[in-house]
């Protein structure tokens, strides 16, 4: 059994916000067994960060520094990795997936209720065109009528 360790783990990209970086991470954290995971999105004045505090074996660490290229996101860019020691407090796995989720689903409020006005307004669109085919159903009526 390889010793335990804490480390952080920085990912340096161009974009690696809001394409499901962390969900990926997190999937994979959980494959590898992890008990404490914790992931951010931040930014330094060049670019954007995700960094990792993660506590487990350090062979399963290692494997996840390894693979992050393989488990990116498609649309992610990563231009590099950096890895150093870590020795605050990490929480568990599962706070952060509760809190994952639920700013998932908070940026999904929005979308949702802009999604929601846009069905009525298309909604309202073509019950306007239905009266519109009526009108003229009825005007193409009146016209063959006449011409009899």
């Amino acid at each position: 059994m390889s010793r335990r360790m804490q480390s952080q783990i920085t990912i340096h990209g161009s974009r690696i916000h809001e394409v499901g970086f962390r969900l990926n991470l997190l999937h994979y954290a959980k494959k590898l067994r992890f008990f404490n995971f914790e992931a951010f999105n931040d930014m330094n004045e060049t670019e954007e960060l995700v960094i990792i505090y993660v506590e487990g074996e350090e062979a399963k660490i290692n494997l996840l520094i390894q693979n992050i290229q393989t488990i990116k996101p498609e649309l992610a860019i990563v231009h590099n990795i950096t890895v150093q020691p870590y020795t605050g407090q990490i929480s568990p796995l599962a706070s952060f997936s509760q809190d994952l989720q639920m700013e998932q689903m908070a940026k999904s409020v929005s979308i949702l209720v802009e999604m929601r006005d846009m069905q009525h307004e298309m909604l309202d669109l073509q019950h306007e065109t239905v009266d519109m085919q009526k009108e003229t159903i009825g005007l193409q009526k009146e016209t063959i009528g006449l011409q009899h």
